[in-house]
């Protein structure tokens, strides 16, 4: 499995680099970017909360099923 993915990795940068002339990136070509450390997520609310209509929802599959 391994020497097949390989090999399929092989023939996609043989195409990239014959058929649309890529090549690989060169360490000039590189910029480091440095992220906020200080952007948080809050849930307003839980996943157990329903909304009249996803109740109804989940009534009808309940007694379909």
């Amino acid at each position: 499995m391994k020497s097949d993915s390989q090999l399929s990795l092989q023939s996609v940068e043989d195409y990239a680099t014959n058929k649309l002339g890529m090549k690989k990136i060169e360490q000039s070509q590189v910029e480091p970017i440095e992220l906020s450390k200080g952007d948080k997520i809050q849930v307003l609310q839980s996943g157990n909360d329903q909304n009249w209509l996803s109740s109804l929802w989940n009534s009808i599959v309940q007694l379909l099923s």
